[in-house]
């Protein structure tokens, strides 16, 4: 719990002003809705990108690598998150576990790519490396809490 919260601290110091938009978006539901339909919306595209190919377009596990036969372990159905959480999204855990540069846990191998770092490498040569990975990552757990089953 401990190193949980000291994650979730060091990543408020370094991108406070981004960071504090998208956890009010996370609170305070209503006028706000729009705007986290709109990070959603940017995380959808990111999943495409970058999760699709082994989780599938629609997040229940069947992608590309899978049906390829090229992974070990069946991915994730992403949508399914919440019921396996007794009906809440489990946030900061769906985001340890996409950023990857914190061990988490109980998690098992990590044959799924540790993105926090391949999405601030990407993002090297320019300012704001660790923000811009930070923001990535976020939008890809605010479009996954979207697409949770009911």
């Amino acid at each position: 719990m401990k190193e949980s919260t000291s994650r979730k601290w060091r990543i408020l110091k370094g991108c406070a002003g981004w960071l504090l938009t998208v956890i009010v978006l996370a609170i305070h539901p209503g006028p706000t809705r729009a705007q986290e339909q709109e990070v959603a919306a940017a995380g959808k595209k990111e999943f495409q990108w970058s999760c699709a190919v082994c989780h599938g377009p629609d997040g229940r596990g069947g992608g590309v690598m899978k049906a390829r036969n090229f992974l070990k372990i069946t991915p994730a159905d992403l949508t399914a998150l919440s019921k396996r959480n007794k009906g809440e999204f489990p946030f900061w855990r769906v985001y340890d576990v996409i950023d990857g540069r914190l061990a988490v846990p109980g998690h098992g191998g990590r044959e799924m790519p540790i993105w926090g770092k391949a999405f601030q490498e990407e993002e090297l040569s320019r300012l704001g490396a660790e923000t811009k990975a930070v923001g990535r990552i976020l939008s890809i757990v605010f479009y996954l809490q979207s697409i949770q089953k009911k």
